[in-house]
């Protein structure tokens, strides 16, 4: 109780004194965007300079032609523009106060091979000179050498790195020593001092700095920033040690520090997340980004000053909380305070709290504080209907029925839904809990000519089928022990022997029993069956056609996945047959849809229905054919498909793009053409408008699930009999769910 009244002060809406304090928004930063002269575009790849006698900064930038160097003053004029005359394009560099130092790539016609430089350009008289081949001082220079960076530090040394290698020179190119990092380098960077740093990726995938000690050329151990921050890229400048540039903003850190310190917040600056990259730090103060314009697509140097904090008190503030956002989600909340004066969408990311040691940490204290009333976020979203943080909302009903908003509001009404949401997200008292603004399908699918009359199966009939193939056809593309446990079944196909809402389980069926011994017949590795395909990959039509693989696994979330899969059967006829369920009559694809819910304790639920409402239906119409995921709104599902009638497109090897003379000219053959037919976009509507989609609130919570795997896991090493591992599953099954009840 102590630890919870203790934490609980954390949260501003905490039930406690949440109006004895002024609300306030900190690190906030305000930007004057530079204008660019004609249709000229920034070259991103190359390192802007700043000047901090003067404040002027220098840029790379092109025409599409021609390259050259921008000079902006302190507030974002550009007073001096110099074509880059004979200069070739530069794809990666930086920018000095005197030079532009660039990589540059030849081919040696007389050794046919390539060649790598660095191409140096005068900015006072427009000269430039280029390199001698600088691969012959790597010390790895094989036919996969690859010139990756270069990086000039404060004495006018140059870093240049390859894949796994740098190399120091002084001015004049004459290498000074090298150091080969044991991982693969993504960037390079040199401090004020001199100091070089490498940027690598740890075992876990992300980033992490590597020092390169100077005086004996030996790579440093690894410098791991503080775990609850998502960096992106490490940048010098002064004030700190280094600067992160994160997925929410740019951090100070300082390396003997536990944490860092937030210094610009992209949601409260008003930033599209997503479409934001640091080309400099100066200062805590004072940073310099490269900032894409969402609508234009149109990248601009932005300076971006440190604002006063701001008094959101007399605002209507409302907290999403989340482990996982959706890759949008920062850019909707950003245009939605934007457009709606006096609300304010605030996120709460708990992946904060997750860490190599415990990667569900950050859902685990989500759903504890949520529980305890620690912490009361207006709306909550996750990763899929399955997560176990909706589960638990739903489960102690903290949420609020999503149609008497919807009513009220009058704009978007149930009618409006297609039949999946329903399905997935209305309660047995007709309420719905939850909704998402697109909505896809992962499902399997073969010919009518392998699958016949079939339009779904039952766990026996699905296995019946299996061991009923002739000799040379295989249920799946490489089935196995090692992908089949959960493939076969679905990601929460254990709902078929689980009761959630009883609290009941029957592992010791007679089809769970099959599945185990079908399983132990399989090989134990992928690459075992995968070699006897003669070269064809899983999106190969042949293997389908000259049936050797019976099932295919498709995601159908737009329509060129709906086009890629109609080819992936050679425009056979396609049956999307989907996993197995408990009727054999019930559609057994698996929704996928990131769920919103607004939370039971909501503050101001209209306006928080406001904010889904607005990612339901925007105001621009979607026809690209490739956008994830098809509206959950019939009006704009139909309008979405009706844009494509007639488009044709072409599919090789899993790729799929309009039919045009540049995109035939990739391919090494024709491939196949797929036409999107008004007959297709009538199939795909009913499909999910009233075949697919089950009730979220039934599905297995992960913990049970890996109950299973891990006895499974047992059971195929040889540990005991089928009838024993199934006995042994029910039996720990069943104690969860009565621990849990």
């Amino acid at each position: 109780l102590l630890c919870a009244l203790v934490l609980g002060t954390a949260c501003s809406k905490d039930g406690g004194n949440e109006n004895d304090a002024p609300v306030i928004l900190t690190n906030v930063f305000r930007g004057t965007e530079a204008s660019l002269p004609g249709n000229r575009s920034i070259r991103t790849g190359v390192e802007p300079y700043y000047d901090p006698a003067s404040g002027e900064m220098l840029f790379c930038c092109d025409d599409g032609e021609n390259s050259f160097v921008l000079t902006l003053d302190a507030d974002g004029t550009v007073v001096r523009e110099q074509p880059l005359d004979g200069y070739r394009q530069p794809r990666n560099g930086v920018l000095t106060k005197e030079c532009l130092y660039s990589v540059s790539t030849l081919y040696d016609d007389a050794f046919q091979e390539q060649t790598y430089h660095v191409v140096t350009y005068l900015l006072a008289d427009g000269t430039y000179t280029v390199s001698d081949d600088v691969r012959s001082m790597f010390t790895q220079n094989g036919d996969d050498f690859l010139l990756k960076r270069i990086a000039v530090d404060g004495d006018g040394d140059f870093i240049l790195a390859s894949e796994r290698e740098i190399v120091v020179t002084d001015s004049a190119f004459r290498k000074q020593f090298s150091a080969v990092v044991p991982e693969e380098i993504s960037t390079l960077t040199a401090s004020a001092n001199g100091d070089v740093y490498v940027t690598v990726k740890s075992l876990s995938g992300k980033p992490v700095l590597r020092k390169i000690d100077r005086e004996t050329g030996e790579p440093g151990a690894l410098i791991q920033p503080p775990e609850n921050i998502r960096v992106k890229e490490f940048l010098f400048g002064e004030g700190y040690d280094v600067f992160l540039s994160a997925e929410d903003g740019v951090y100070g850190w300082n390396f003997t520090e536990k944490e860092a310190v937030l210094l610009l917040d992209y949601a409260g600056s008003d930033l599209y997340a997503n479409n934001v990259s640091t080309a400099k730090v100066v200062n805590a103060d004072r940073m310099i980004l490269f900032e894409r314009d969402p609508e234009t697509q149109e990248v601009l140097p932005v300076i971006r000053l440190r604002s006063a904090d701001i008094d959101l008190s007399q605002e209507k503030i409302l907290e999403i909380a989340y482990i996982y956002g959706e890759y949008d989600l920062s850019a909707a909340i950003v245009e939605f305070n934007q457009k709606n004066p006096g609300v304010r969408v605030k996120a709460m990311d708990y992946s904060q709290y997750n860490t190599d040691e415990n990667p569900d940490g950050g859902r685990r204290k989500l759903i504890n504080d949520i529980l305890l009333g620690l912490c009361k976020p207006d709306l909550v979203t996750s990763y899929s209907p399955e997560d176990s943080l909706l589960s638990q909302i739903y489960a102690n009903g903290l949420y609020a029925d999503l149609y008497p908003l919807m009513e009220a509001d009058g704009t978007v009404m149930r009618d409006d839904l297609l039949g999946c949401i329903p399905r997935t997200f209305e309660t047995d008292e007709g309420k719905l809990w939850a909704i998402g603004h697109s909505v896809s399908v992962q499902t399997y699918m073969g010919t009518k000519a392998m699958l016949g009359d079939r339009t779904g199966w039952t766990l026996s009939e699905m296995l019946d089928f299996a061991e009923s193939l002739p000799e040379g056809t295989d249920l799946m593309y490489g089935i196995s022990q090692q992908i089949l446990l959960k493939s076969l079944l679905g990601w929460d196909g254990f709902r078929l022997f689980v009761d959630m809402e009883t609290n009941t389980c029957d592992f010791e069926r007679e089809d769970f029993l099959h599945f185990l011994e079908f399983l132990r017949s399989l090989p134990e590795t992928r690459e075992e069956v995968v070699r006897d395909y003669e070269g064809l990959g899983e999106y190969d039509a042949e293997l389908y056609l000259d049936g050797k693989v019976a099932l295919g696994m498709t995601a159908c979330g737009s329509i060129a996945s709906w086009c890629s899969a109609k080819a992936s059967f050679g425009m056979s006829d396609v049956v999307y047959i989907g996993y197995p369920t408990a009727d054999g009559k019930t559609d057994g694809g698996m929704v996928e849809i990131t769920p919103y819910v607004i939370t039971s304790f909501c503050e101001y639920p209209d306006e928080a229905w406001d904010f889904i409402e607005f990612l339901l239906a925007p105001e621009e119409e979607d026809s690209d054919p490739m956008s994830d995921g098809f509206p959950v709104l019939k009006e704009k599902f139909v309008n979405l498909c009706e844009a494509n009638y007639d488009s044709r497109f072409m599919y090789n090897n899993g790729r799929l793009s309009y039919v045009t003379p540049e995109a035939e000219a990739l391919f090494p053959h024709p491939g196949v053409r797929i036409p999107f037919t008004e007959e297709d976009a009538q199939a795909l509507f009913r499909w999910f408008d009233e075949d697919i989609g089950y009730p979220a609130a039934e599905s297995v919570d992960r913990e049970i699930e890996a109950i299973v795997n891990e006895e499974v896991s047992r059971y195929l090493a040889g540990a005991n009999s089928a009838a024993d591992c199934a006995r042994i599953i029910q039996s720990r099954v069943s104690l969860w769910l009565a621990e849990h009840e």
